[in-house]
């Protein structure tokens, strides 16, 4: 019983230092980004709003949630961060996953709204919007049992290569395609889950190049301290009454320990969704890659 409270112990110490040392790492680079980028100076998108559930796959809860870590990460990072989720035909082709109209509809939805951190600045001659920002939008419109999505990151509009960190990841294929499958790896079952580790992915790929990543809420790291506290607490306590032998509570008999269950019951409000079969969905199938229109990134099917 004494090697394995010891082992559970030792185990609960290496995964508390894991989640420390990942949960420190980025708090220390959110931090250091932070303090190298100044106020966003957008005067031409000057409304808050960042999350837009047109399809309405979301709570209102889940909603003001979202919004409030958008507000969070988009001090942190220096880029306006936007959600949106549709349900029309765009005109992509249900049979051919290379044709992705969902992403002409997230440079326009971009562009109509003015996004961008450190300022928005249009060229028409050359259809290039800028400033600093990324869009994600989920068309949930049934595409041969598949849903397309797209994700864009936008270059900065003030010249300061700080603002262009978000675009210059994406222009990488491979960058783009982890995000894209770990966001779809909840798309279809808990779309809410799907956008908050669109988030995590993107604050990652920001502060650490993705070497770490962390899904976890701060809360859940005091928690898990409190647990290997306290199951340290009672191994020692278990290996001092090990040393005790005979004094004059060794052989009381007819002694009863009474432990109370107690069971916590947890409510949650169900949102009905259209599920989309992901057989017949390419995986990262027709996503695109590369730079234009000021913007990398691309899209694909889940």
């Amino acid at each position: 019983m004494k090697k394995y409270l010891k082992f559970v112990c030792i185990l609960c110490c290496v995964i508390l230092g894991l989640l420390l040392f990942s949960f420190l790492y980025v708090k220390a680079g959110t931090a250091s980004r932070k303090a190298r980028i100044g106020e966003r100076n957008n005067d031409q998108c000057t409304f808050t709003r960042r999350v837009f559930d047109y399809a309405d796959v979301l709570t209102d809860v889940q909603e003001q949630k979202l919004q409030k870590l958008i507000d969070k990460r988009q001090e942190q990072l220096g880029l306006d961060i936007v959600i949106v989720t549709i349900d029309e035909d765009v005109g992509s082709d249900p049979y051919d996953s290379t044709y992705n109209n969902t992403i002409y509809f997230a440079e326009d939805f971009y562009e109509y709204f003015k996004f961008g951190y450190d300022g928005h600045y249009t060229n028409a001659n050359a259809g290039n919007s800028t400033g600093a920002g990324v869009i994600y939008v989920d068309n949930w419109f049934d595409l041969n049992g598949s849903a397309e999505s797209a994700f864009l990151a936008y270059r900065g509009a003030s010249g300061d290569r700080v603002y262009d960190k978000a675009y210059e990841i994406y222009l990488s294929d491979s960058a783009l395609l982890e995000l894209e499958e770990d966001v779809w790896e909840y798309s279809n079952v808990n779309p809410y889950m799907s956008y908050r580790r669109m988030i995590d992915h993107l604050t990652a790929d920001m502060v650490a190049m993705n070497i770490i990543e962390v899904h976890i809420k701060d809360g859940w790291v005091v928690m898990i301290s409190l647990m290997v506290v306290g199951i340290f607490i009672l191994f020692n306590l278990t290996k001092k009454l090990g040393k005790r032998t005979v004094d004059k509570g060794t052989y009381v008999q007819g002694g009863q320990a009474t432990v109370t269950a107690r069971q916590d019951v947890f409510l949650a409000k169900h949102t009905t969704q259209r599920h989309i079969d992901t057989s017949s969905g390419g995986g990262g199938g027709g996503h695109s890659g590369g730079g234009g229109g000021g913007h990398s990134g691309g899209g694909g099917r889940h």
